[in-house]
């Protein structure tokens, strides 16, 4: 719908059910969302060249280079992919394991496990 080349799922939504509403895309989005049975900790241990390459893409979306990267920054990069604001939202409070309102250089590689399992 963007024109970016990238369908999410909201977007797929949109076009199978043109005439609702954004409360009701949200509804149905909800109705799909994973519910988790047990953790899966990936056994990822990256090397040295994956490492470098995590570290660039935390560079990436930690714009304002700060160390750590916030949500808006997140919404910000992730805008220009097609993702829709709810899902980096949710993304994100999945990411920020102690909950301090930031996804530390730690917390971003144990996002990127799932990269490289």
């Amino acid at each position: 719908m963007d024109k970016n080349c990238v369908l999410t799922f909201s977007e797929y939504l949109r076009r199978i059910y043109p005439y609702a509403n954004d409360r009701e895309v949200k509804v149905m989005l909800a109705w799909v969302k994973r519910i988790p049975t047990e953790p899966q900790e990936a056994m990822f241990k990256p090397t040295v060249q994956q490492l470098e390459e995590i570290s660039k893409m935390f560079d990436r979306f930690d714009s304002n280079r700060d160390g750590v990267i916030e949500v808006q920054e997140l919404i910000a990069i992730s805008a220009s992919y097609g993702y829709d604001e709810s899902e980096v939202e949710e993304l994100f409070r999945n990411a920020d394991k102690d909950m301090d309102g930031t996804i530390s250089f730690t917390e971003f590689i144990d996002l990127m496990k799932l990269s490289y399992v």
